[in-house]
């Protein structure tokens, strides 16, 4: 599957295709580590949908995930979901690139 960013700079294209090629792996790390601007993994529960926005505890602490409606929809986000998020620290806010809940396929997250 091939996805058209317009706009996006080379990196950006880059990290995408490399989180959807299999095998890869990404740091897994915890709210109370984050950096700003590190593409890292975090994986917890749902514990309030906001929008477009969700807020995942993962035990060390709680984050504003920035998801998009449509991905937090076809990964069936709710509360309670356990999910792992691939992307990275920005202003007090994770910005999701993936959405993978426990036991599913991962979810692309375009930003609308």
């Amino acid at each position: 599957m091939k996805t058209l960013l317009l706009g996006a700079s080379a990196t950006t294209i880059t990290v995408l295709t490399g989180l959807a090629m299999p095998g890869m792996t990404q740091t897994q790390t915890t709210v109370e580590t984050l950096r700003s601007n590190n593409i890292v993994t975090l994986s917890g529960e749902v514990v309030r949908l906001m929008g477009d926005d969700f807020l995942l505890d993962d035990g060390t602490g709680q984050i504003e995930i920035d998801a998009e409606t449509s991905a937090m929809r076809e990964a069936a986000i709710s509360v309670n979901t356990t999910v792992t998020v691939t992307g990275y620290y920005d202003d007090d806010e994770f910005e999701a690139l993936t959405l993978t809940p426990n036991g599913g396929e991962t979810i692309p997250v375009l930003d609308d």
